[in-house]
Parts: structure tokens; C-alpha cells; sequence
């Protein structure tokens, strides 16, 4: 029986019988996999912590039924326990975890996301402001997944933005502009680009989201991945 060995991080937990869990764990070498963990509310031989939610760890498993996975061996990297001392951490750790599971195929490997998702989850866990980060993760996860064609330049006539027209995953020209176009003024504009295309998590933090913004932001993605 071959055994697999990847590094992973579990997503959410199901517990299955009396000490049995079957969770759902974003691995760096297979994407999405569900994973069987035997006894893992044992109070002799669970693990514990180990297999709870937000964990990242080196996983040793191998195939079982259908697409379960057996697993034989888990060594945490990291337990982000600071992800649980504010409500707010929480619920954005949370909303990450649910964005992967409901945009990634699985058995599909996404080392790239894999590794964005990793370093977003341990920036929650210092983060002021954990909102910003759902924000700017969930452009990226579009970037990544192609459904993201936004430029500084109308998607028509080519001129340059300083307002943007946001509309199916394109920026758009007021005169150009689909009907029901999301609208974003010159501040958003600038915070817009700051979420989807910086790599530096503290300007992320910093940037200037509003409620708003937020709210039109999540308007544009879900039109976009439909």
C-alpha cells in the first residue's frame, strides 16, 4: 500500500461515530483531499488538537474507499492558536478555509494557492484588521482562478481609469459601462488595487476599506465566479 506524504492543512472537521474524524485537508501536493483520522477523540490515543481546524502539519496517509484517505501520521508545523483569541480573527480564518473548499476541485493541486492560503492564515493570526485580509484573499483566490480581468484601462475603448466601472470580472469607462455596473470612485479605486495586487500584508492592513467597499467588493465576486 503506497503511502503519501504531504504537507496540509485542515479546513474543517467532521466528527464520524463515537471517536472517528473525517476532515477536509488543503494539501500542498494534492489540493483538496478527505481525510479518515481514526480515534481522534480517543483520550488515550487521539490526537488531540492535532487534527482540529487551521492546522498545518506534515501528513502521512494512504488510499482508502473512494476518494477517503487513511491517515497513519500527523506532525503539526503550526496550531495558530491565535486565530481563536478575537471573534473576529475567527470568523475571517473561517471565511478562508470556505472560500478554498468552495471554489477549489479535488485532487487538484494548487501549490500556489496553497502557499498564498498558508501565509494569509498565519497573517490573520497578528492582524489588526483580519477583514482586509478576507478581502484581499478573495481577489487574489479570483486572480488565481482566472475570473479576474480587471485593468487600469476600460476593457473597450483602452482609455486609462481613475474611476472604475466594474462589471463580469472587467473595468469599464462610465460611458462604456454594462448597465448594472459596480461603480467604484478614486479611493476605492486605489484600496481595490491595493487588495488584489500587493504582497505586502501590512499595506493590505492599512489600506482604506470601508463597509462599502466591502460590500461592493463581494457584489463584483460573486457576479464574476457565477
Amino acid at each position: 500500500m503506497e503511502h503519501h506524504h504531504s504537507e496540509g492543512i485542515i479546513l474543517s472537521a467532521i466528527k464520524y461515530r463515537d471517536y472517528d474524524q473525517i476532515s477536509t485537508l488543503f494539501t500542498l501536493e494534492e489540493g483538496l483531499i478527505q481525510l479518515f483520522i481514526k480515534r481522534a477523540y480517543g483520550k488515550k490515543e487521539g490526537y488531540g488538537t492535532k487534527c482540529a481546524p487551521f492546522v498545518k502539519a506534515e501528513h502521512i496517509y494512504t488510499k482508502g474507499r473512494g476518494d477517503l484517505y487513511i491517515s497513519h501520521e500527523i506532525s503539526p508545523l503550526s496550531f495558530h492558536l491565535e486565530l481563536r483569541q478575537t471573534a473576529e480573527r475567527l470568523a475571517a480564518a473561517v471565511a478562508l478555509t470556505q472560500l478554498v473548499q468552495q471554489t477549489q476541485m479535488p485532487l487538484k493541486a494548487t501549490p500556489q494557492l496553497y502557499h498564498l492560503f498558508s501565509h494569509y492564515l498565519t497573517a490573520l493570526c497578528t492582524c489588526d484588521n483580519p477583514t482586509h485580509l478576507t478581502v484581499s484573499f478573495r481577489l487574489k483566490l479570483m486572480r488565481h482562478d482566472g475570473f479576474f480581468g480587471v485593468t487600469p484601462e476600460c476593457s473597450v475603448c483602452r482609455e486609462p481609469l481613475c474611476e472604475h466601472y466594474l462589471s463580469k470580472g472587467e473595468s469599464y469607462c462610465q460611458m462604456h459601462a454594462p448597465e448594472y455596473a459596480i461603480h467604484l470612485d478614486d479611493a476605492e479605486s486605489v484600496a481595490f488595487y491595493t487588495l488584489a495586487f500587493s504582497r505586502s500584508l501590512q499595506e493590505i492592513s492599512e489600506v482604506c476599506c470601508t463597509p462599502l467597499l466591502e460590500i461592493k467588493i463581494g457584489a463584483f465576486a460573486d457576479e464574476s465566479c457565477r
